[in-house]
Order: C-alpha cells, then sequence, then structure tokens
C-alpha cells in the first residue's frame, strides 16, 4: 500500500469511532451493511486524467491532511466489533460521503448507523456534517483541520439529545519512499457536558507492496472528569482497484475506558470527475 501522506498515491484511512465509551450501541441489522456493501460495489468508478490515488479517512483514527481531488466523490464504510467489559458493541455501516466542491475542500457527510441500545431500545443514530480544509506545507508537513459536528437526528433512544460540535487538526510527512508519519489533535463538545474530550493520536505507516499497506497507531483520549483512555491500533489495506480499497484493522485497550478489543474490516470506493 501507498501510505495515507503521499498525496497521490495514499492508502490510509481512519475509524469512526470514539475509544471512550459515552455510549455504547449493539447493532441488530446486517441489511444494512449488506445495502452500503451492494450499493459501493454497483457503482463502478471511473478512473479521471487526475490520475490521483485514492486517500480513504478509515479505519485509523489519523485522518490524512489531504481532501479529495476537485469534483470527485468518496464514500466509505466498514463494519467493526467491540469488547467493552462484559458488553459487545457492533457498529455499522460507518458511513462517510466525502464531496469536494473545491479544490483543497471537501464536505463531508456521516451516515448514521442503525443502532440497538443494550437498554432494549433500537433506531437509527445521528447525522453527522462537516468539512476538511487543506492547510498546506509548512517544511515536511502537511496539515489540514477538519470540522463539524453531529446534529440530534436520531432515534431518541440511542440520540446524543444535542448538537454535538468537534474540531481536528491533523498532519503528516513522509519518512521515506515507503513510510509516512501522522499526527492529530481533536476536541468534542459532547451534548449535556461542560467538559471537552480531547483526544490525540499517532500513527505511523508502512507499504508492504504497490497494492497492501499497514499501519500503527497509538491513541490517547481524555474525557470528561478523569475519564481517559489509550489504546494501540494496527491494520491492512488492500487496494483492490486505484480507486477502490479494502481494509481490516484490530486494536487492544492498553488503560482506561478504552475497548478491551477491536475488530473491523471495511470498503472504500472514489469517483472522479470525468
Amino acid at each position: 500500500m501507498q501510505t495515507y501522506l503521499v498525496a497521490d498515491r495514499a492508502r490510509s484511512v481512519k475509524s469512526r469511532l470514539r475509544i471512550l465509551p459515552f455510549k455504547h450501541f449493539k447493532s441488530m441489522s446486517l441489511v444494512s451493511l449488506s445495502a452500503v456493501l451492494f450499493a459501493l460495489l454497483s457503482w463502478s468508478p471511473a478512473v479521471s486524467a487526475q490520475g490521483t490515488g485514492m486517500i480513504t479517512d478509515r479505519p485509523d483514527l489519523t485522518d490524512s491532511p489531504h481532501a479529495i481531488p476537485l469534483g470527485s466523490v468518496q464514500i466509505e464504510a466498514g463494519f467493526s466489533w467491540e469488547k467493552v467489559s462484559e458488553a459487545n458493541v457492533t457498529r455499522l455501516p460507518e458511513g462517510l460521503v466525502r464531496w469536494s466542491p473545491i479544490l483543497g475542500l471537501e464536505l463531508r457527510l456521516g451516515v448514521p448507523d442503525w443502532l440497538n441500545d443494550p437498554g432494549g431500545g433500537q433506531g437509527f443514530g445521528d447525522l453527522g456534517l462537516g468539512a476538511k480544509f487543506e492547510l498546506g506545507r509548512f517544511g515536511v508537513w502537511d496539515a489540514g483541520v477538519i470540522a463539524g459536528a453531529t446534529l440530534p437526528t436520531g432515534t431518541e433512544v440511542v440520540s446524543s439529545g444535542g448538537f454535538e460540535p468537534q474540531v481536528a487538526v491533523t498532519a503528516g510527512r513522509d519518512l521515506d519512499l515507503r513510510s509516512s508519519l501522522g499526527v492529530q489533535l481533536s476536541a468534542t463538545a459532547p451534548a449535556g457536558e461542560e467538559a471537552v474530550g480531547v483526544l490525540s493520536t499517532i500513527v505511523l505507516g508502512r507499504d508492504l507492496s504497490e497494492s497492501v499497506g499497514s499501519f500503527i497507531e497509538l491513541a490517547i483520549e481524555k474525557g470528561s472528569g478523569e475519564t481517559s483512555a489509550s489504546l494501540v491500533h494496527a491494520g491492512l489495506t488492500f487496494a483492490l482497484t486505484p480507486l477502490m480499497q479494502f481494509d481490516i484493522h484490530a486494536a487492544a485497550g492498553l488503560s482506561g475506558s478504552a475497548p478491551d478489543a477491536l475488530i473491523g474490516f471495511g470498503f472504500s470506493t472514489r469517483r472522479d470527475q470525468r
């Protein structure tokens, strides 16, 4: 895999999960995931003259500082299973739709997941809206900022019940032709809480071949009050075509309220402007 910080050959990816279990929900239906994967596979991407390799924001927690190419639309989806104490938590379809109307800028839509509250309720989660803006290069580092929020559109029993703004600053650099380093600092204001949750990550990406890549990542999150968590996260990505990618990843909690274990997989595809 080409490492994710190489703008023309990126393959690194990010998961849309939170380490801290502010709310844990169990998904009910594999139908949602099947429908998303069918739509992705049916949507044949046209390779354009832009020639830019796909940059995904899953499954690692550290986002790329690069927006997708001008006029392109990219869809990312996946499934993950977490073990938190005695509870099993599954998430799907982890959908993210990205569109670039202006060079260096992309708009982002977080598709609501179908969720099942361990207490017995079920329904769709909240909708996410956001944007990524490339800040440019500073020395050997590329930088970007992501701003967004989740809106309380979900079913009452699984919704956060309020507006949750979040912002992230991300940066990355190449270490050599096959390796890259990324860092990110993000903050979220959970609905109904005074304290802001802060997540910091560092990720090392490494190409194993022209179509297979790997990453290992450390994430530390400080939540409200004294709540904190840290985990180590690793995974592989497989380029099926220049504009289609499959990923598999796993994580283990190191301390605090992080999941004891996590396993997931995903699929991403992009359609470029003709």
